[in-house]
């Protein structure tokens, strides 16, 4: 079988999208990012040309160039054609990964404006994985709670660990901080959206839009329809594949 293979090599997770040479897709597949990245893509691009005929394939993500492959596709570019992929009829697209929080405009899959949040660690998924640890809970275990939810006073990524812990003597529970930590994240990853015009359908995506609760959460504090996509976490890799295409 005939494939376009794209690789999105984040901080946390490799997520791998198969395209058909029609651009349908075949399958997705994804892994913890390894420590030695060059050595294990490797291995895995071998054992994918003995399933597939590959016909190209691509890169994006934080390591994009530790991995062998015929073109290196921007990662906002990529997120733009994922979604026009999967749902076209979006245009404005709010994307949380573990580093960073970006948001993008685009039309028919090409990036016409974008914003990116990545020299603070409140907006993103590092956060999250700091609040995690603290609360010693598992992320397959997160879900937005169905009560009021308060923001902590602080959304500094180093801040927040003392607040937590302060809390946390105060008697609150861990899920209702971690409902704190969720809003919090949510709020400054929407400072970038306060700087772009969002259309009435917004786009989440990224590895927090996986956590039950969290669209809907966001949309009370944008107010606008909020849609996780089909395979929201994969739109980087789907779009990586989909640029190869001719």
């Amino acid at each position: 079988m005939k494939v376009y293979l794209g690789f999105d090599i984040g901080s946390t997770f490799t997520k791998i999208a198969i395209l058909g040479e029609d651009g349908d897709m075949v399958s997705l597949r994804s892994f913890p990012t390894p420590a030695a990245q060059k050595a294990v893509f490797s291995e895995a691009g071998k054992r994918l040309a003995q399933e597939y005929h590959i016909l190209a394939q691509g890169s994006c993500g934080y390591g994009r160039e530790n991995i062998a492959v015929d073109a290196v596709i921007p990662e906002l570019v990529a997120l733009g054609k994922g979604i026009f992929q999967v749902l076209p009829q979006a245009h404005t697209v709010l994307d949380i990964g573990g580093q960073d929080a970006k948001v993008i405009r685009c039309h028919h899959g090409k990036l016409t404006r974008f914003l990116l949040n990545d020299t603070c660690a409140a907006g993103s998924g590092l956060l999250l994985q700091n609040a995690l640890r603290i609360l010693n809970i598992n992320f397959d275990a997160l879900k937005v709670g169905a009560g009021p939810i308060e923001g902590l006073s602080t959304v500094c990524g180093v801040f927040v660990q003392t607040e937590l812990i302060r809390l946390i003597a105060q008697g609150k529970s861990p899920e209702q901080l971690m409902d704190s930590v969720l809003f919090s994240i949510l709020k400054q990853a929407c400072v970038l959206l306060r700087q772009i015009q969002i259309e009435p359908l917004l786009a989440f995506t990224g590895g927090l839009s996986l956590i039950p609760g969290m669209g809907e959460l966001l949309s009370s504090i944008v107010q606008v329809d909020v849609v996780v996509p089909e395979h929201s976490s994969y739109l980087a890799a789907i779009g990586c594949a989909a640029a190869l295409r001719p």
